[in-house]
């Protein structure tokens, strides 16, 4: 599955994407669930990974950053988005 980095801590081990599928979230838990660790998730990162569903949650393994920097601001997009929808005048509702 492919996906958008959200957030990420600052080691890059632990993350929560947002899902190509739509979803719920995917979230990353470990160094040991990255191939490359050389190259650790970021926010707004184009990441790669396989996706298992543990107690109703699911978690990125096999992940891959295929490239840097796709959208670094995404976070402050949603939260800007959220914000001008959540002040937009209700449409009515027809029937």
């Amino acid at each position: 599955m492919l996906g958008l980095v959200l957030w990420c801590d600052v080691n890059g081990t632990t993350a929560v994407i947002w899902c190509e599928d739509q979803g719920e979230l995917a979230f990353l838990n470990g160094r040991e669930d990255v191939i490359d660790t050389d190259i650790l998730p970021k926010v707004g990162d184009l990441v790669h990974f396989r996706i298992s569903d543990a107690a109703g949650c699911r978690r990125a393994y096999n992940l891959r950053v295929l490239a840097e920097d796709v959208v670094p601001d995404l976070p402050d997009r949603l939260q800007t988005t959220l914000a001008e929808l959540a002040s937009a005048p209700q449409l009515a509702r027809v029937g």
